[in-house]
């Protein structure tokens, strides 16, 4: 998998991990908003689930016994069936 954060420091992916958790607990992401002259939007590029996952496998080429990868579990994927 690609480390989308080279280059970046350990303290730095620590902090944007928690980032993450805050906003997967807040359970939604504000996309527009508007109040009077003031207006904005937000445009979500990844779910909180992958930019965590994208975190973790970066924290873990930084440090691998506090970050294993164990932690991210297997994934499930959706199949489905073909009857012959």
């Amino acid at each position: 998998m690609i480390n989308f954060f080279r280059g970046q420091t350990k303290d730095w992916l620590e902090e944007q991990l928690i980032l993450c958790q805050m906003d997967i607990a807040a359970g939604k992401t504000l996309i527009q908003w508007g109040a009077g002259d003031s207006t904005g939007i937000r445009k979500v590029q990844l779910t909180p689930q992958q930019r965590f996952e994208y975190l973790w496998r970066a924290l873990n080429e930084e440090d691998p016994v506090n970050y294993p990868l164990s932690v991210l579990g297997s994934r499930v994927r959706r199949t489905t069936p073909r009857y012959f």
